[in-house]
């Protein structure tokens, strides 16, 4: 009924609304319950979700996108909701913010996987008790850094983006290096580093030699026999 209600006409994309509009009152609290309160397989899920899109739309030519995108929205109990910049309106709004990776290919297109983005006030002593309804691990934390890996297009004109959700510091990778960007101490702007202050002894050269590197484990291998002199 979730997944039906997410492909109606109904307006609002809410349980409530959903289960209203498919299949009356007596329902509503059994999808809230289902949606809320019961454990997912979600990996298994995910992991056969993943293999028939391979087998239905795997091409040579097909692509990958991964970009960000928000969901307006009017209420306050959503896990993440906040007032941040919502590029759906142009403004900032009370939305949610989340990475979104998809596949496409001439055989048709499937979203893969995302990650919700917790805005910084989420990590306030204030919003504890919310982070706890919403059943956030407590291992999470607000990101310190962003890396933008640039492949065909964008560039550091996305800076603002990142400096709305004031992101302490952006690692762009362009054409085979990494450039640093830093949070200005009044939160304005970035300003193009040298070094990372958030990993001040991480060796920059060494880490692009590796990162050129075609195996990745060939690649994990050089940087750990870098770091430890060869032992």
């Amino acid at each position: 009924m979730y997944l039906q209600g997410l492909l109606s006409d109904t307006d609002r994309k809410n349980m409530e609304a959903m289960a209203l509009g498919l299949a009356g009152p007596e329902t509503v609290r059994n999808l809230q319950r289902l949606m809320s309160e019961y454990r997912w397989q979600e990996s298994w899920m995910q992991r056969r979700h993943w293999e028939l899109c391979a087998e239905r739309l795997s091409d040579p030519r097909g692509v990958w996108s991964v970009d960000a995108s928000e969901m307006a929205k009017k209420g306050t109990e959503s896990v993440g909701v906040a007032p941040q910049y919502c590029g759906s309106l142009g403004k900032t709004a009370n939305c949610q913010s989340g990475v979104f990776i998809c596949y496409a290919s001439s055989k048709g297109h499937a979203l893969l996987n995302r990650q919700l983005y917790l805005p910084k006030c989420w990590f306030e002593p204030e919003w504890a008790d919310r982070r706890k309804q919403c059943r956030i691990p407590v291992e999470v934390q607000f990101p310190d850094l962003v890396l933008e890996i640039t492949l065909t297009s964008g560039g550091v004109s996305k800076l603002e983006v990142y400096r709305r959700f004031r992101v302490p510091e952006v690692w762009y990778w362009r054409r085979d290096a990494v450039e640093i960007f830093a949070l200005l101490p009044d939160g304005f702007g970035y300003e193009q580093v040298a070094q990372s202050r958030l990993l001040p002894r991480l060796d920059l050269a060494l880490l692009e030699r590796c990162v050129r590197i075609a195996s990745w484990r060939e690649a994990r291998r050089a940087f750990r026999a870098a770091l430890t002199g060869g032992k």
